[in-house]
């Protein structure tokens, strides 16, 4: 069994429009560029019921026991980038507050610091979130 854990960030900047086809619900349609951070906190083998550390093998790939020098150290962890798709439903439940159930598409490319993340699949992936927003905004729902 092969078990990893890992944190991936991103921060979307995007740019929408808001359909005015109800007070209470209205659609909206975005798109964005994406950037990316993943780090990889632990990579681990269970063989025979006896676990193995993958990434220290690999940290520490020139390692002899007994030798003086000291093992190149990697840090897991890499920036990305990519872009969004998002669609959703904006549902006010107040004048300032919306609830957005939310559907997102995104391309993205994780981990594209090649001396951190050696042989990491830096390829542009396909994501999706399915999701709930809570979105507070004093000018979405009324006029001026």
């Amino acid at each position: 069994m092969v078990v990893a854990k890992e944190d991936r960030h991103y921060i979307d900047f995007s740019v929408g429009y808001i359909f005015q086809k109800h007070a209470i619900a209205k659609p909206f349609i975005s798109v964005g560029a994406l950037f990316t951070y993943i780090n990889i906190k632990s990579f681990d083998a269970v063989i025979e019921g006896q676990k193995f550390d993958l990434m220290g093998v690999a940290r520490y790939p020139n390692y002899i026991p007994n030798d003086p020098t000291m093992p190149s150290y990697k840090v897991w962890a890499g920036v990305g980038y990519g872009c969004t798709l998002t669609v959703g439903l904006k549902i006010a439940i107040h004048p300032t507050v919306s609830l957005d159930p939310v559907f997102q598409l995104s391309a993205a490319s994780f981990g594209n610091n090649s001396n951190s993340l050696p042989e990491f699949n830096t390829n542009i992936c396909f994501n999706y979130i399915v999701g709930v927003r809570i979105v507070i905004n004093d000018a979405l729902f009324f006029k001026k």
